[in-house]
Order: C-alpha cells, then structure tokens, then sequence
C-alpha cells in the first residue's frame, strides 16, 4: 500500500468521525432552564427584592425530606396568616419532571408533598405572599 492510500484512508476516517459527532449532537436535547429566559432575567430584580424579605424573617424555610415526602416548613411568622404562592420542584437536567404546587400550609406553617418514584438533584422554590408583602427562597435537595 502506498502512502497516497493511506492518506485517503486516513482522511475518510476522519471525515466519517466528523460525520457521526455532527449526527449525535443534533440529536442531543437542549432545554432552556425556561422558554422565557432572557424575559426573566431582565425582571429579576423583584426577585432580588422578595430574597431581601425573607431573610427580613426570623428563620429561613426549612425543607426536608423523610422517605416519600418533602416537608417545607415556613417561618413562626407565617403561622395563621393567609399564604399564597407556589412551591416549584424543579429538576435541572429534566424540565418533564417539574412540579408546581399551590401553598396550603397546615396549623403549624408547614407542607408536606408526597414526591414518589423522584430521584436526583432537585432545587425547592418557594414564591410566596403574606400580607401584601412578596417573599422568595430556594433550596437544593437530592433523592
């Protein structure tokens, strides 16, 4: 075999491993954290603003998990006032395995969510409402 053979053999090679990384990568799924991210970002200083209220409390959300389920527990000042809002569970690497949730706390300011056949990294969201005042926290937790 002469070495102008070899050449040729040697650049289909690489023209074919070229070829295949090309096929995969269009086949990888890229997800967005959110469709309207950029629209997010720009209004993130409410965000900011409802961080600066919840550290304003005298404790910090406390979420933990006991086997099958989640317990958020809200700060003593939360107990007996009307709360609204959403707990988001988010999955970073799977937007399918999101979950929104309404707040209903119990007497004691605390929500308990039955999370079954979940595994991973997940970060716990809480965007809430009390007495016309917004407030915000977020926690990883992992299954």
């Amino acid at each position: 075999m002469n070495w102008g053979l070899r050449i040729i053999i040697v650049m289909s090679l690489f023209v074919c491993m070229i070829g295949y990384f090309v096929v995969r990568s269009m086949q990888q799924n890229v997800e967005l954290v959110a469709p309207d991210y950029y629209a997010r970002e720009i209004k993130y200083q409410g965000t900011i603003d409802k961080l600066d209220n919840a550290k304003s409390l005298s404790s910090a959300i406390v979420v933990q998990k006991q086997g099958e389920e989640i317990t958020v527990a809200f700060p003593n000042e939360m107990k007996g006032k009307a709360v609204t809002g959403t707990i988001n569970l988010f999955k970073p690497s799977d937007q399918a395995k999101d979950q929104v949730l309404a707040i209903a706390l119990d007497s004691d300011a605390q929500q308990r969510i039955s999370v079954s056949n979940v595994s991973g990294l997940y970060k716990v969201q809480v965007d809430w409402t009390a007495e016309g005042k917004d407030y915000y926290s977020e926690q990883s937790i992992v299954f």
